[in-house]
């Protein structure tokens, strides 16, 4: 691992810590920002910090003792539930209180909030700390960090999807022969929606029925997914993005209910048959819980499962899992395949903080220095998102054989860290554009009712098309249109249209 060496000068007990920062000028300033001029902080300072709560908190629980012993500065979390993030945010940026100097949320949203004055471009104070922009993978920083020509925010957790299997089913020489004879052709880790369709019928087995030798005393389900509402979105993504899906047409009409959000829809819903009895109301605790207690022989999920499977205390299949990237489908005779990048949180300053020099403190110091460690810690929910997280495998071979007290593989992590980078820079990103909270909701309450049978899959998805054409007419369809043209230049540039 390579270490980010601070280095503080502390005068006397009382008086402020001495920055030596780049004290970057105007001219060095991404955006045209004007930098602050700053050279202390003072110790004793607190920072409050707008979080969701559980294993999100942790990284802060980690090392905010280490944050104080360094800058003199105390950290106090301010964690709420996760589907309250955004109507709390938006209360408190309304209000205008200054009750918190850091947020951390689904980057999704920065575009509305940087829009709205909600939030500060960090650029004026990058003379404060380094947040080594330049060590955060592929479009990542582009998609999630930036938005108007300044950088907004830096990374905290970079959420990505890929596709887990059960590697000793696929190596299984009786289960290779048996689906070979099944299907005409050999048994692999799946690269189509098609090929997924075959597995997970193949590994759905009734309890008292073999699986790999052995009798299964329970059922066992060939696919796993989040259907509930707030989840049932990204699994949505997962198969929309892969048909070649965009969101909207370059003239913000929107394009939800296409060939390839109707294709996405109806594997979904073909896939439910295969799946946990009860699917429509699992989020991501039920299907981590599933797969991990061996119960699922495959499913999309974010990375941070790898280092859960190494955790006795709630894994069975430790060494048993295998990680690739979403699946896709044929174009013009080449596998075509996208990985979405769901949710992720990031760090901004809002616009009514009061601290906002040690808040950037906070901020660079937590993403630059020590991510590396709350990404790999099993008790966290943060995934990496950095070259520098990328590129140690031994790290984290190390870090998770001390936790799980038993030799995790050097060559599992590297196929672990190369699945994220790939993932990274082949990603597809959530809908970011402001309103997307209201849109995305529209999406799950037409997901649900289709997969509930209450309405056809294109019927649920035209409701919805309209629903967002009428979301764009209430924020201001040109101003709508205009951001969507904005964000649609930066997918070209990264080639992701």
């Amino acid at each position: 691992m390579k270490k980010i060496l601070l280095i503080l000068l502390v005068l006397v007990f009382a008086t402020p810590f001495v920055l030596l920062g780049s004290g970057k000028d105007k001219e060095g300033t991404a955006g045209g920002e004007e930098a602050v001029e700053v050279s202390e902080i003072e110790p004793g300072t607190q920072i409050n910090v707008f979080v969701d709560g559980g294993i999100n908190i942790v990284p802060f629980e980690l090392f905010k003792a280490e944050i104080k012993e360094k800058s003199g500065i105390d950290v106090v979390v301010n964690p709420v539930s996760q589907v309250d993030v955004y109507p709390k945010l938006v209360n408190e940026f309304v209000a205008g209180t200054g009750a918190f100097d850091i947020v951390i949320y689904p980057p999704g949203y920065l575009p509305e909030f940087a829009n709205n004055g909600y939030i500060v471009p960090l650029d004026p104070y990058f003379g404060v700390r380094d947040p080594k922009l330049d060590d955060i993978v592929g479009s990542f920083r582009k998609l999630y960090c930036e938005y108007g020509g300044s950088t907004y925010s830096v990374p905290y957790d970079g959420d990505i999807h890929i596709f887990y299997y059960r590697k000793d089913l696929v190596e299984d020489p009786t289960e290779k022969a048996n689906f070979k004879a099944k299907y005409g052709y050999e048994l692999t880790v799946p690269e189509t929606w098609d090929q997924v369709k075959d597995f997970s019928e193949f590994f759905t087995r009734k309890a008292g029925e073999k699986l790999a030798g052995e009798t299964l005393e329970k059922d066992f389900y060939g696919n796993g997914m989040m259907l509930s509402r707030f989840w049932c979105i990204y699994e949505f993504i997962d198969h929309f993005a892969s048909y070649g899906g965009v969101y909207f047409d370059e003239n913000l009409t929107p394009m939800i209910n296409s060939d390839a959000g109707v294709k996405a829809l109806e594997d979904i819903k073909y896939l439910m048959d295969y799946a946990p009895e009860g699917i429509l109301t699992y989020g991501y605790s039920e299907i981590k819980g599933s797969f991990l207690g061996g119960n699922i022989a495959s499913m999309l999920l974010w990375t941070d499962l790898f280092k859960f499977s190494w955790d006795k205390n709630q894994s069975v299949i430790a060494g048993k899992i295998g990680m690739s990237h979403v699946p896709g489908t044929i174009i013009d005779g080449e596998l075509y395949f996208k990985n979405p990048l769901p949710y992720g949180r990031v760090m901004c300053i809002p616009k009514t903080c009061k601290h906002p020099e040690e808040a950037m403190w906070v901020i660079s110091y937590m993403s630059a220095d020590k991510s590396i460690d709350f990404c790999f810690d099993p008790r966290t929910g943060e995934d990496p998102f950095r070259y520098s997280h990328i590129n140690a495998p031994e790290y984290l071979s190390d870090y998770l054989s001390n936790f799980a007290g038993t030799e995790v593989p050097v060559e599992d992590c590297e196929i672990y860290l190369q699945a994220i980078k790939d993932a990274l820079e082949n990603g597809y990103p959530d809908l970011s554009i402001p309103g997307s909270a209201e849109y995305m909701d529209s999406l799950a309450v037409a997901i649900q009712a289709a997969l509930a049978g209450d309405v056809s899959v294109k019927g649920a998805l035209d409701k919805c098309a309209k629903e967002w054409a009428a979301t764009s007419e209430s924020l201001g369809l040109e101003t709508q249109q205009e951001i969507w043209k904005n964000l649609t230049a930066v997918w070209k540039e990264l080639g992701l249209l």
